[in-house]
């Protein structure tokens, strides 16, 4: 299995490239932790329509090349459970899939494809990067659990999706055991700078 390193040092003001190399994957996984955290404490928040943040540039550029020149096969993932079941086409083929970028999950790919994304999968569940979004997402925590909500038990569940088209995203509410949710969509080109996911907020009837 390839290894991989940050070849430059990170500044917490993220004005610093960083260069994907082969050298020891733990340092790789430390510094892109680092350029996460910082990802989240720099994302712009908002209370329109709920309190969230909006992050931009999360991955550094060479990273985010690295991550799309190594996407994994349309075989390798594997069928997403729940709603998305429910949007297969007729001839069985599943509009929404998944890897779970966990290591037993990642264990199939090729060598030079499981080196990255085992990296990506443990920044995202790194705790620096988790502490990173509690204390940023403090103000709706706090309104969801309480005074006591940095100690509730919260763990990242870091997935790679794969859509085709058929596949739909009805308004839906965040399911009662997660948190919060997060997604970035990675664009290969300018053309799907609309995808993404769009807010809505339910609000009370009116009476006649």
């Amino acid at each position: 299995m390839p290894h991989y390193a940050w070849g430059r040092a990170l500044s917490v003001t993220m004005d610093q490239t960083i260069e994907f190399m082969a050298a020891d994957r733990r340092l790789a996984t430390e510094r892109l932790c680092a350029y996460l955290g910082a990802s989240v404490d720099a994302a712009i928040a908002s209370d329109v329509p709920f309190y969230h943040l909006a992050l931009d540039r999360v991955f550094p550029d060479d990273v985010y090349a690295t991550m799309l020149a190594h996407m994994p096969s349309a075989t390798d993932y594997r069928p997403m459970h729940g709603r998305a079941k429910g949007l297969d086409l007729a001839d069985g083929t599943h509009t929404r899939v998944k890897i779970d970028l966990f290591p037993e999950y990642i264990r199939h790919l090729p060598p030079e494809k499981r080196g990255v994304w085992n990296v990506i999968g443990r920044a995202l569940c790194s705790r620096l990067v988790r502490d990173a979004f509690i204390r940023r997402l403090a103000p709706a925590l706090k309104r969801r659990f309480g005074p006591g909500y940095a100690k509730v038990g919260m763990y990242p569940v870091p997935v790679l999706t794969r859509d085709i088209p058929g596949y739909r995203i009805t308004r839906t509410p965040t399911p009662a055991g997660r948190a919060s949710p997060c997604s970035s969509t990675c664009r290969a080109t300018a053309r799907l700078r609309t995808s993404g996911r769009f807010f809505t907020k339910r609000l009370p009837m009116a009476r006649c």
